[in-house]
């Protein structure tokens, strides 16, 4: 929107800044219009979909740093399934911290086509890979809340004792596991207002 409101000032001061010069009164020649070759449309970009890491906003005192490349690759392996790669079209994962300190949470996003995000039950799809798609992973203490407007679940992973928070938020599957209910609910809390406005 401000490069627009830019190029329209520039446009405008170019059109509005100096004054038209006065005709002369003495009689010119007339210069033979040459054929010039119409220029062809040059094609409109499509809009590109935002990356995964985009979602990753700061805000306030939160800070979403990258793991090292060889960290994040193995936290992304396990999405290189067939089925995850159907609709993915890119993802990211982040630690926290806040103040500079660790929050003890991290943030997956996956960002996937607008079309398979707007489908009925994309979400709930989602959440159902979190607690049946994982290769027999218990999930505990199932709880649904509500955070920025938007539907956030929770749920408790037994085996390594992690808490999740799953939301969907426009393009982005966002998934926050942490070591207590609380400090999940905190970044889910983050990244939503973050991203809302």
């Amino acid at each position: 929107m401000r490069a627009t409101g830019i190029v329209l000032a520039v446009l405008l001061a170019c059109a509005c800044g100096t004054p038209a010069a006065t005709p002369s009164l003495a009689p010119t020649e007339a210069p033979t219009p040459s054929p010039s070759p119409t220029p062809s449309p040059s094609p409109t970009p499509a809009p590109t979909p935002a990356g995964a890491a985009s979602y990753f906003v700061q805000s306030g005192t939160y800070v979403y740093v990258s793991l090292p490349p060889a960290v994040e690759a193995q936290a992304l392996a396990g999405l290189q399934t067939d089925e995850i790669k159907v609709f993915a079209k890119s993802s990211a994962v982040r630690s926290v911290t806040k103040g500079g300190e660790p929050v003890g949470a991290a943030v997956l996003v996956i960002g996937v086509d607008e079309a398979f995000a707007a489908l009925p039950n994309a979400f709930d799809g989602f959440v159902k890979g979190f607690t049946s798609g994982a290769g027999g992973v218990v999930m505990t203490q199932q709880q649904n809340k509500t955070i920025g407007g938007r539907p956030v679940v929770f749920m408790f992973q037994s085996d390594q004792k992690l808490w999740y928070a799953v939301w969907q938020q426009r393009v982005f599957f966002v998934s926050t596991f942490a070591a207590t209910q609380a400090a999940a609910e905190e970044v889910a809390n983050a990244l939503i207002t973050a991203n809302t406005r």
